[in-house]
């Protein structure tokens, strides 16, 4: 039942992406095109992102939410770009897409951080939060490398689904409580460590199962 839920909820992720793709092409390939000509290579981008993530959350603490709002949508538009430019200069590595979903990461824990440390939620909602946030990723990780060969370490995980939807929320968050004042943050901060906590259980049972089949496997081989 479980696995089916999860399978539908893949193809609804992997429909949104395609057509979010085919939406926003005509933006960003015009500025692939430019960027090529300045040799800004997908690196670049995806590095200037760490600074401006530091930037939200310093800004969030101190209150200066019109400008915090505005690093991250530069941030959001930045997140777009090194994925779109990598694709167009046929540069879509193993080693590009980890260092991608690691900034992506640090963008969803960002919030949370700069949270915590205004005091706007708890330490304990906002901290479990970003440990399972870092769990769930490390175990998809984890079983997405089980059977699938790669020519670095391991095979780096695209955003998901789950990843996409739950970076919408938060970003959501942000703008419902610079435009009208709307705090749900903490509320909201559990529901998406549920969701993510049952996330990590299911990855962890498929890793456990098939760590088993191969074991299995090796021993009737012998």
């Amino acid at each position: 039942m479980m696995k089916r839920i999860y399978k539908e909820i893949g193809k609804i992720g992997i429909n949104i992406d395609k057509y979010f793709h085919l939406f926003r092409q005509p933006i960003t390939l015009p500025i692939c095109r430019f960027l090529t000509l300045l040799h800004i290579k997908p690196s670049y981008i995806t590095t200037t992102r760490i600074p401006i993530l530091i930037g939200f959350v310093v800004l969030w603490v101190y209150e200066q939410y019109h400008i915090a709002v505005i690093l991250l949508a530069i941030n959001i538009f930045l997140d777009i770009i090194d994925g779109d430019l990598a694709r167009f200069l046929d540069a879509d590595s193993e080693v590009r897409k980890f260092k991608d979903v690691t900034v992506d990461n640090i963008m969803v824990v960002a919030l949370p951080l700069a949270l915590i440390w205004q005091g706007t939620v708890s330490g304990f909602i906002g901290g479990y939060y970003i440990f399972i946030v870092t769990l769930s990723w490390w175990l998809s990780v984890v079983r997405r490398n089980i059977d699938i060969q790669s020519d670095w370490l391991f095979k780096a995980q695209a955003s998901s689904f789950l990843f996409t939807a739950r970076f919408f929320i938060v970003t959501l968050l942000v703008f419902l409580y610079v435009l009208f004042e709307v705090d749900v943050f903490s509320l909201t901060l559990i529901v998406l460590s549920v969701i993510l906590t049952l996330n990590s259980i299911n990855n962890y049972r498929h890793i456990v199962k098939s760590k088993t089949r191969r074991s299995e496997k090796e021993w009737n081989s012998t």
